[in-house]
């Protein structure tokens, strides 16, 4: 358990500096879209490291147990990121539901999936980080 919690909230912490950078840095040179686009190839990398830290030097558990592991982890950041969102920016649930729509342009939902399956990527093998 101490894993899945250490996953979700450092990348959480990696979403939260990230997007930061990408509302005040990217978005007013770019665009609210572009800056999105150009701040999600970061965000996977930062997770495939995160994941890689974590769960790469570790021999414990397997398929089934890494993927449970990866899902409680965006649980996690879910509700933290939902908590922030709303309760502390006070955004309106129904704009911050947007970020939810792929229709839309809306990135979050794929790089939960990765989130959610980079464990899975680490396999059973012990590794060492460079």
């Amino acid at each position: 358990m101490r894993r899945v919690i250490a996953y979700g909230l450092i990348v959480f912490a990696a979403g939260f500096c990230l997007g930061a950078l990408r509302e005040l840095a990217l978005a007013p040179l770019f665009g609210a879209q572009a800056a999105h686009w150009i701040e999600f190839p970061l965000m996977l990398i930062a997770v495939w490291l995160i994941a890689r830290w974590i769960f790469g030097e570790t021999t414990e558990g397997h398929g089934p147990g890494r993927l449970a592991e990866g899902a409680l982890a965006v649980l996690l950041l879910v509700v933290l990121e939902s908590g922030l969102a709303i309760l502390v920016l006070g955004l309106p649930l129904d704009v911050y539901l947007t970020s939810y729509d792929v229709r839309r342009g809306a990135l979050f939902p794929f790089g939960l999936a990765f989130m959610a399956l980079a464990p899975l990527l680490f396999g059973n093998r012990a590794r060492r980080l460079p």
